[in-house]
C-alpha cells in the first residue's frame, strides 16, 4: 500500500524500494513481485529486482511465475545470455501457461546465432498458439531468413492482419518482399515501418534497406 502511494506520488525510486522490502518479506506476494517488476520497466529497482528474485528462485526452482518476471526483464534490458537461461528453464515446465511465448521469445534470441534450433522453437510455439500475431511473425521471418521467400511471406501476411500497428512486421514484409523483385510494396513496408512511433530493435535496417533501393 505504501509502494502504491508513493508511486501514485511519481517518487518512484521510494516506491520499488517499498515493493522490495515487502517482497524481501514474503517472498509469495505477488501484487509486490509484479509491482517491482512493473517498477524496473520504468528504470528503478533493477538491482533490487535481480537479487531478489535470483536469491528466492535459489530456494524455490518451482516458482515459474517468478522466473518468467525475471526472464522478461532480462529480455527488456538486453541481457539475453540471462534471458535465455531462464527461459530454457521454463520450457521443459508442463503446462506453463505462457509455454508459446516463452518459445516464440527463445526462437527470437536465437534468430543470430542458430536459426535451426530458431526455427524449431518457433514451429513448437505456433503448434501451441495459432492465433498469435507475434509467433506468426517470428516463424515467417524465420522463412525468409533461410531463403522461403513465399511461405514467410505467407505467414507474415497473417500476422499483419492479426497486427497492423507492429513496424517490426511491416519490416520483416518490405525485406521479404525485397527478396521477392516486389521492390514498390517492400518500400512501402519499410515506409510505414520508419513512420511508426513505436519502437523496434530493427530500425537500423530497415532504414539502410529502404535507402539501398531508393
Amino acid at each position: 500500500v505504501r509502494g502504491d502511494l508513493l508511486a501514485k506520488q511519481e517518487k518512484l525510486t521510494l516506491a520499488s524500494e517499498k515493493y522490495a522490502a515487502a517482497l524481501s518479506l514474503d517472498h509469495n506476494f505477488i501484487q509486490a513481485l509484479v509491482k517491482l517488476y512493473q517498477m524496473t520497466t520504468l528504470g528503478f529497482g533493477h538491482e533490487a529486482f535481480q537479487s531478489l528474485t535470483n536469491e528466492i528462485l535459489s530456494k524455490n526452482e518451482n516458482f515459474h511465475f517468478m522466473r518468467n518476471l525475471l526472464a522478461d526483464h532480462y529480455l527488456n534490458i538486453g541481457d539475453t545470455v540471462n534471458t535465455k537461461v531462464h527461459y530454457e528453464i521454463l520450457k521443459e515446465v508442463e503446462e506453463l501457461p505462457n509455454k508459446a511465448q516463452v518459445l516464440n521469445n527463445l526462437a527470437n534470441i536465437l534468430l543470430k546465432e542458430d536459426l535451426t534450433l530458431a526455427e524449431k522453437y518457433a514451429l513448437n510455439a505456433l503448434a501451441l498458439d495459432d492465433t498469435s500475431s507475434a509467433i506468426l511473425d517470428t516463424y515467417g521471418w524465420i522463412k525468409a531468413l533461410r531463403g522461403e521467400f513465399e511461405e514467410g511471406l505467407t505467414l507474415l501476411r497473417r500476422a499483419y492482419t492479426m497486427n497492423s500497428n507492429d513496424p517490426a512486421i511491416n519490416y520483416h514484409l518490405g525485406y521479404t518482399l525485397m527478396k521477392l523483385n516486389r521492390v514498390e510494396e517492400a518500400k512501402r513496408e519499410l515506409g510505414l515501418a520508419l513512420s511508426s512511433d513505436i519502437n523496434f530493435s530493427e530500425r537500423d535496417e530497415a532504414k539502410a534497406l529502404l535507402e539501398s533501393i531508393k
